[in-house]
């Protein structure tokens, strides 16, 4: 074995341990934290009440995800809490299991809608029976009722959620809407600009 792949091993089995540790992940390698269920618990759970376990997926907004470079921390730590949009699972007798998780599209122009419909099918065929929708999505998105216009129509047997953490303690819509605004819009260094600075400093032209 190279030490290349010794040491890439290693770096596997450290980053492994440590998830563990933390409660992430089981020594099965399954995702266990709150809505993460193990396959022992998985299949408790079908034994028990075969019905309890609901696969669902989350539809994150692409210009947050990219613009704001937000890891949805807020939608998971809700999932695992089932607090917010996600409280609704508790109260039914049920457990969410993710099936997956996705960026919209990006901007569809007016024309342009059923391209969300390509997000959406890959949450489908692994198994979600209930999508939700991001909070940022629910209050940003210009298109939002499209979105779950054209998707309640392409797949009637799917349920879709606008929605997935609760606002902040402490915050506003308000406070949410201003922050996106602020760092969607923030001023940064553009590639023209960068060849420019580097060219000076060269002494180019």
């Amino acid at each position: 074995m190279s030490e290349d792949r010794r040491e890439e091993g290693c770096c596997l089995l450290s980053r492994r341990k440590f998830l563990m540790d933390a409660g992430v992940v089981a020594a099965s390698g399954a995702l266990v934290s709150g809505a993460f269920l193990s396959p022992k618990e998985a299949e408790a759970a079908k034994t028990e009440n075969p019905g309890s376990i609901v696969k669902i997926g989350i539809i994150q907004c692409s210009t947050v995800h990219r613009e704001v470079a937000c890891a949805s921390f807020a939608c998971f730590k809700d999932l695992h809490a089932g607090r917010g949009a996600f409280a609704r699972y508790a109260k039914n007798g049920q457990k969410p299991l993710l099936a997956g998780f996705i960026t919209c599209a990006k901007c569809p122009t007016a024309v342009g809608f059923e391209k969300f419909l390509r997000r959406v099918r890959p949450l489908v065929s692994a198994g979600a029976k209930v999508i939700h929708f991001t909070s940022c999505m629910s209050l940003i998105c210009p298109w939002l009722d499209e979105y779950l216009e054209i998707s309640k129509k392409e797949f009637p047997d799917i349920e879709f959620v606008a929605g997935t953490h609760q606002e902040p303690p402490g915050l506003t819509t308000t406070d949410l809407e201003e922050g996106l605004a602020r760092l969607i819009t923030a001023p940064r260094e553009n590639g023209v600009d960068m060849v420019k600075k580097l060219m000076q400093k060269a002494g180019t032209k």
